[in-house]
C-alpha cells in the first residue's frame, strides 16, 4: 500500500555527510487478515532523537479489535492523552476516523499487525 522512510540527524551540522544520521524504512501492506506495517532495522550510525513512534492512520477502519506489535497484543487506550502517557498501545478516535498506534523505538525494527 505505502512505503516511507524516516530520516533523522542533528539538524544543525553537516555531520550527516559522515553517516551521522539514521534512516528507518517503513512499509505498510494489506493482507486478507488486515494491515501489516514492517519497520526495518535502523540504518546509519546515529541514534534517533525519539524513543517511540506514534503512527496516525487517517480515515482508518474503525472495526479494529486487535493491534499486535512483535507478537505482543497492545492495550487499547480510551483517549489519545492516555495513550501518550503509555509506552505502547492504540487508540481509535471514531469521530475523526483516526487510528493511533504507539510503539517503542527498537533498533532492530518490528512488525505491527492490525
Amino acid at each position: 500500500i505505502s512505503e516511507a522512510e524516516i530520516y533523522d540527524d542533528d539538524g544543525e551540522t553537516t555531520r550527516y555527510r559522515a553517516e551521522e544520521h539514521s534512516c528507518i524504512a517503513i512499509k505498510l501492506t494489506s493482507s486478507h487478515k488486515g494491515q501489516v506495517m514492517k519497520i526495518a532495522r535502523r540504518q546509519g550510525r546515529a541514534n534517533p532523537s525519539w524513543i517511540s513512534y506514534l503512527f496516525c492512520f487517517i480515515a482508518s477502519r474503525l472495526d479494529i479489535q486487535r493491534v499486535v506489535y512483535n507478537r505482543t497484543e497492545l492495550d487499547y487506550s480510551a483517549t489519545k492523552e492516555e495513550l501518550l502517557k503509555r509506552k505502547m498501545g492504540f487508540h481509535i478516535d471514531e469521530e475523526r476516523e483516526l487510528l493511533y498506534i504507539k510503539i517503542p523505538y527498537e533498533r532492530e525494527g518490528g512488525v505491527v499487525r492490525f
